[in-house]
């Protein structure tokens, strides 16, 4: 047991008021067992929050890095193209002044020689002369020389270089022009007779003589597959003119590729 205190009234002795002496104090006695441990308490209420503290000053700035050293990279790859911009289209400019006038140039060449011309229509055959007077008179008079007679016309194509008319076009072509003076000046044509080729056996070709005044077919000619020199006599002739007009003569391809061609040496008209 612990330790009395000598003044505490619950452990007076009257004994000791007579002057005795002091007992040795006692052993300290065995400690008591513990005990059961209390009940966990309830958790307290959250305090209220405490005043933000003011901000720190600034640090020292650190030191610079080294400065990184690396191989350079590969060339990225190209962008797509952008959209093509659209702008309005800007004003007419103003019209710039007239230029001065050029000197006069220098003569040109002379020109190559034309073809030679048709051949013109031979005239009617003149009248017979009168006949002298019987027994024995003096001679009559002899007659005047009539006009020579019709004779037929021949139309060449070409040149000189190349001695006919060439093409590969399927709708026709013209390859020459003349005049025709008329059936009052001519007479009737009984028939024609066209003189053509081709560049390949695979061609067929068209012929015709168009009246480009009235604008009438005169003749045509269909389906000429022959070679140099085919001849064809179309004695089909109609809306012959009265007076003067001007006649084409036409040919085109009308079978065969476009590397082929149809060729016109001539046409002679019959009379």
């Amino acid at each position: 047991m612990g330790d009395y205190d000598i003044e505490s009234p619950l452990l007076h002795d009257p004994l000791r008021e007579i002057g005795g002496s002091q007992g040795r104090q006692g052993n300290q006695g065995r400690q008591g067992v513990q005990g059961f441990q209390g009940n966990q308490g309830r958790q307290g209420e959250r305090g209220n929050q405490g005043w933000q503290g003011s901000a720190g000053d600034d640090g020292v700035q650190g030191h610079q890095g080294w400065q990184g050293i690396g191989t350079q990279g590969a060339q990225g790859n190209q962008g797509n193209q952008g959209a093509v911009g659209e702008g309005t289209q800007g004003a007419q400019g103003n019209q710039g002044l007239e230029g001065l006038q050029g000197n006069q140039g220098n003569q040109g060449a002379v020109g190559a020689q034309g073809n030679q011309g048709f051949q013109g229509l031979q005239g009617s055959q003149g009248n017979q002369g009168f006949q002298g007077t019987a027994n024995g008179g003096a001679q009559g008079y002899q007659g005047y020389q009539g006009i020579q007679g019709a004779n037929n016309l021949v139309v060449s194509m070409g040149n000189d270089a190349i001695p006919y008319f060439e093409t590969n076009a399927t709708t026709y072509a013209i390859a020459r022009s003349f005049v025709f003076e008329g059936t009052t000046s001519w007479g009737v044509p009984t028939g024609v007779v066209f003189l053509t080729g081709r560049s390949s056996v695979a061609v067929t070709m068209a012929a015709r003589i168009y009246d480009i005044t009235n604008g009438n077919i005169v003749c045509e000619s269909l389906g000429i597959s022959g070679d140099y020199s085919t001849i064809t006599v179309n004695g089909v002739l109609v809306s012959l003119p009265a007076g003067r007009a001007t006649f084409e003569i036409q040919f085109k391809r009308t079978a065969g590729d476009g590397a082929t061609a149809a060729r016109g040496y001539s046409i002679t008209l019959l009379f």
